[in-house]
């Protein structure tokens, strides 16, 4: 895969990319901007974008690199922890590219999902549906909700105890020893649990970004023919994903044409686009969905119930 760089920009968009190692944020400074990237004149537009996907895609590759050789080195944890950041990472360029298949004319909607870059939930849930192969837009969207839910149920009968949200609360036993409340026993986690087997693997929604970077899609002439081939593209529940492949094959096939493909983008780069790039979600409800507690206990209480044989008629 070759080395990805800023081509083509200005050279006052990237001087902040180019600061020494001991740069830190001026008081004034304001984060997760990514939403006013929505009011800017076309071609900034294209520019702004582009930088940034850039410098996603080359701290995508750094982490993954680098949670390779600790999972080499046998230090789980770490690589675990570094693929989990790669893969939030991949969330955010998933959902900033998704910015660019749903178009500007809708401006409120385009700010809405460019804001979602700074959404821990929506990168997540970007990340998940890169990793899964959906028949139909429906089966995505049914998947994608179940991992919306602020608590759930799990276990060996499925129900045997109760979860936070995953996507959400994943990374932090990762990072910190916490002291948790387990439905009235106190127990100490820590991450030191994930250093006792290695799991670690590069993520696929990091695969995707990847593969995408590697066809320069991301860069102004590239996210220009994205939102020309993705104009209009809404999937309802019944679309197959037959017809999103149609769309991922016709982008490719317009990147050839404006001679935009080099020989960095390979045969294998070709089927993870084409394989894992996602339905578009800009139309999707991301939201955390709220569960009641109390119900969720009543509903675990029945199914172990019934799972012991106590509801059946004697």
């Amino acid at each position: 895969m070759g080395d990805y760089r800023f081509v083509d920009f200005p050279s006052n968009l990237s001087l902040d990319m180019h600061a020494s190692a001991g740069a830190r944020m001026r008081l004034g400074m304001k984060t997760r901007q990514f939403k006013q990237v929505a009011n800017q004149p076309k071609d900034r537009y294209f520019e702004l974008l582009a930088e940034g996907l850039e410098a996603i895609a080359i701290n995508c590759r750094s982490l993954d690199a680098s949670a390779t050789s600790l999972f080499e080195d046998r230090r789980w944890q770490a690589a675990e922890l570094l693929h989990r950041l790669a893969e939030e990472e991949a969330g955010k360029f998933l959902v900033l590219l998704d910015a660019v298949r749903l178009g500007r004319a809708d401006q409120p909607r385009q700010a809405r999902q460019l804001n979602r870059a700074g959404e821990h939930l929506a990168k997540g849930l970007y990340a998940v549906a890169a990793g899964i192969r959906p028949d139909r837009y429906a089966e995505l969207l049914a998947f994608l909700e179940s991992r919306r839910q602020d608590l759930y149920l799990d276990g060996p009968n499925d129900a045997d105890w109760i979860f936070r949200n995953e996507v959400l609360h994943g990374r932090e036993e990762l990072l910190y020893v916490d002291l948790v409340d387990a439905e009235g026993e106190l127990i100490w986690f820590s991450p030191s649990r994930f250093d006792t087997v290695g799991v670690s693997g590069t993520p696929s929604a990091v695969s995707l970004v990847l593969a995408l970077a590697a066809s320069h899609l991301h860069l102004p002439p590239g996210l220009r023919i994205v939102e020309s081939v993705w104009a209009g593209f809404v999937p309802n529940p019944s679309t197959r994903y037959q017809i999103l492949a149609e769309r991922i094959d016709e982008t490719v096939e317009q990147l050839v044409a404006n001679d935009l493909l080099t020989a960095d983008f390979s045969s294998v780069h070709h089927r993870i686009v084409r394989e894992s790039w996602p339905f578009p979600l800009h139309h999707a409800d991301l939201a955390p969905i709220p569960v009641d507690e109390s119900e969720l206990r009543q509903q675990r209480e029945a199914v172990l119930r019934s799972a012991m044989g106590l509801d059946l008629e004697p």
